[in-house]
Parts: structure tokens; C-alpha cells; sequence
């Protein structure tokens, strides 16, 4: 893997603020909305770096955030060292080259009266890429090839597709224009179990071939091991640990790390128990109503007086992982 550094985010925020009508200003309910509150991190050429957390924790925000789809509050996106809040019009459209993003739900992220040749071809058009028809037309063969789909597929229509051969082509039309990094949000969460794994594969298969990287949004950390080289773990907009994959699974120092693995089923006894009495309390609280001290202090079964009041930045627990917890345990 080359050491170079293709993205960094440095004290990047998301705030979003309601609309709201005169009563909820005088009761003071108009609170912002801390989607992401100031999270750094570095993603290398062919790296693959997953992100994981509970629905709410601002994971998919960051995608959106790196796609340029939206607009940061404070903070630098630095894509190849240029900041990408500073790019316009051809910059921005030239950077969605180098960046694609797979989404999660393979059914609503194509149009059902395009033929799966048409879809392929969409992003050639778009970004006036050189060639033909007969140019095109082998592209979309060729693109097919890579995720494993037979080119009697470029005649059919989106419905006549598995939800597995959907979610290759969404990977075919993210990859056929060559980017660097690919956003892969929740890619397999709409896919059947049996055929997870096998896009997967399919997904790291092609990274490894391109030396692409990859951020892979999740919420699933038994897919994060195998498929990433390191691991961020979000809570509540901010990024409470990071590291090597393995040593975040198998050594883990935040609590609420514990917790998630906690919570991946467990069938070394031959069956899968599915409820399991997780060591955090309640649920994660409203990004606009965030606790004082360490935001996780009110789920966690270690907090003290002192966690009500700091709030921990992330340091250094390892020779690979960072944890932002004023005491590790």
C-alpha cells in the first residue's frame, strides 16, 4: 500500500439548524443540530477505512460531507491537498471523477426505465468522458466484467436484477469512471446474508486490482474486520476511537466500542443468539440535546463524576489506536 495521504479531514463540523416557529424560539427548542462536531482523520491511497456507529452517530453525514454533497459548518476537507469547499462549478464536477460513492439502497439508486447499459453509460455522459458509442458499449462490457456480471445483463432493466446483481452494478457505475476513492455507504445492509460476503470480495477484489481507497460506512462490525484496514468508531457526531481493524475488535478501549462488539451475535455454539443484554444503558441521545462532559457518560456503566464535566479528546492508547475516553479500561 503506498503511504500517501488522498483525504484528511481536520476539525470538520455539520450543524444543522431547523426551521422552527415563534413558540418553540421563546421555549427555547430551536437547538442546533450537531450532526458531526469536529472529527479529524486520514484515509492513504488504497486504504480502506470503515466507519461505524448506531443510526444517528453522523457516519452517513460524513460521506455526504466528503462527496461535497453538502457543506461543512467549520472545518477543512483536503482531497489530494486541495481544500474541496473551495472548489466551483468544472472543479467540483471534476473532483465527483475522482469520487464516487455506492449507496445503500441498490432498488431507489437507479432509474427503473433505464436498461443497466444506459445506467453504466450515465456517468460517461455526464463527465463528457473521450470516446464513441462503440467506446461506451465497451466500457459498459468491460465494467460488467470487473463485478462479475454477464454482458447479456446490459439489455435488462433494474427489476429483472437480484438485489445482490443490483448492488454490483452500483458498483460497476461507481467504478467505470476510475476514481480514487470510493464512498460505500452501507453498501450490503439491503442484501441477503448469503451473498454479503460475496460483494464484499467482489468490492476488495477491485480495490486491491485499482489500489483504490475506500470508506466504508457501516454499522455492522463483523463486515468491518474483514473488510477494513482500520476502523473509526463515530458516537454522536464525534469519533470516539480509531485504529488498526483487528486491534480495534479484538482489543478494544472505549466502552462503547465494547458495547458494539458486544452486541456482533456470537455462533461459535452452533446458533446465533440474537438478543443480548448489552453493558451501555438507554439509547443514544438527540444530536441537539448532546450531554455535558464526555457525551457517552450517560449509557456508561465505568462513568464518574469527572466524565459529567470533561470532555475527553482522543489520545494514544497503543502503537495503533487512539480512544477518547478519560478512563480506559
Amino acid at each position: 500500500m503506498n503511504n500517501d495521504i488522498i483525504l484528511k479531514l481536520k476539525n470538520v463540523k455539520k450543524y444543522f439548524y431547523p426551521k422552527v416557529n415563534i413558540i418553540e424560539t421563546l421555549l427555547k427548542k430551536n437547538k442546533e443540530i450537531k450532526a458531526v462536531d469536529g472529527i479529524d482523520f486520514e484515509v492513504k491511497r488504497g486504504e480502506i477505512l470503515a466507519i461505524i456507529g448506531e443510526s444517528g452517530s453522523g457516519k452517513t453525514t460524513v460521506g455526504k460531507l466528503i462527496m461535497n454533497l453538502i457543506t461543512p459548518t467549520e472545518g477543512e476537507i483536503l482531497f489530494e491537498n486541495e481544500n474541496i469547499n473551495s472548489f466551483k462549478n468544472e472543479e467540483i464536477k471534476n473532483y465527483r471523477k475522482k469520487v464516487q460513492m455506492i449507496f445503500q439502497d441498490p432498488y431507489a439508486s437507479m432509474n427503473p426505465r433505464f436498461k443497466i447499459k444506459n445506467i453504466l453509460k450515465e456517468p460517461l455522459y455526464i463527465h463528457k468522458i473521450e470516446g464513441n458509442e462503440e467506446t461506451y458499449n465497451e466500457m459498459v462490457i468491460n465494467a460488467l466484467k470487473d463485478v462479475k456480471i454477464s454482458e447479456e445483463f446490459a439489455e435488462v432493466y433494474p427489476h429483472m436484477l437480484s438485489g445482490g446483481q443490483r448492488q454490483r452494478i452500483a458498483t460497476a457505475r461507481a467504478l467505470i469512471l476510475n476514481p480514487k476513492l470510493v464512498i460505500a455507504d452501507e453498501p450490503v445492509s439491503m442484501i441477503d446474508l448469503s451473498t454479503r460476503a460475496e460483494i464484499l470480495y467482489m468490492m476488495k477484489e477491485l480495490q486491491e486490482k485499482r489500489n483504490l481507497s475506500y470508506i466504508y460506512i457501516t454499522h455492522d462490525l463483523s463486515t468491518a474486520r474483514y473488510f477494513a484496514d482500520r476502523i473509526a468508531v463515530m458516537y454522536l457526531g464525534k469519533i470516539i476511537e480509531i485504529g488498526n481493524a483487528d486491534e480495534i475488535i479484538d482489543n478494544p478501549k472505549h466502552p462503547y466500542t465494547k458495547a458494539l462488539i458486544e452486541a456482533v451475535p456470537d455462533i461459535s455454539a452452533g446458533r446465533v443468539n440474537i438478543i443480548k443484554e448489552l453493558p451501555i444503558k438507554g439509547e443514544i441521545p438527540n444530536a441537539s440535546d448532546i450531554p455535558a462532559g464526555c457525551r457517552f457518560h450517560p449509557r456508561c456503566i465505568y462513568a464518574k463524576e469527572e466524565c459529567k464535566i470533561k470532555s475527553p479528546d482522543l489520545e494514544n492508547v497503543g502503537s495503533h489506536v487512539a480512544s477518547a475516553c478519560l478512563f480506559i479500561k
